[in-house]
């Protein structure tokens, strides 16, 4: 699924969902660029800190990384090493590299999404606080979840497309009749 076929998926929850990636990456990337500019002007040239601007430039930055990383896991625009569709010869092997290749993702993506969840849980419980300004901890670890939550619903979307393709691939094969 790339960008022209996410319209294609039905309704306004896909296009809501990319709006709400979207508005988070401008939005966090605006406030990190202001954040460091303003710390540089205060620092080089009126001498001055902002104290503990560190803590909040992270928080920000958790959520710019993780909706860019789940952004990134829509447009399938992540780097891989993937050279063994260099090595398979046929359609079929590449179709069947791609199933194994989407199923393992999903899975692994699907377990680190239940870690996500226990670390959101268990930051809820403790009610970790920022050092300086006290901020709850829970706004980044929040990020952590809300990313890699959105990166296991694509790729489950992308391992059904694949296991689609694959069947409708061997059908006409399977449908095929002596002559």
């Amino acid at each position: 699924m790339n960008i022209n076929q996410a319209g294609n998926r039905s309704n306004g929850i896909w296009q809501g969902l990319l709006y709400f990636q979207k508005a988070v990456m401008i939005v966090t990337s605006i406030a990190v660029t202001c954040i460091i500019f303003l710390s540089v002007i205060l620092r080089y040239i009126f001498k001055t800190d902002l104290y503990g601007i560190e803590e909040i430039v992270v928080m920000v930055a958790f959520w710019l990384y993780f909706m860019g990383s789940s952004y990134g896991s829509f447009e399938k625009s992540q780097i891989a090493a993937d050279l063994l569709h260099l090595y398979l010869k046929s359609a079929r092997s590449k179709q069947i590299a791609n199933l194994i290749t989407s199923s393992l993702t999903t899975l692994l993506g699907l377990l680190v999404n239940y870690w996500a969840v226990q670390f959101f849980i268990w930051g809820l419980q403790m009610d970790a606080r920022s050092a300086i300004y006290r901020l709850p901890m829970v706004i980044p670890q929040s990020a952590v979840l809300v990313g890699f939550t959105l990166m296991s619903l694509y790729n489950v979307v992308y391992l059904i497309d694949d296991v689609k393709c694959f069947i409708t691939t061997i059908g006409p094969k399977a449908e095929k009749k002596p002559e």
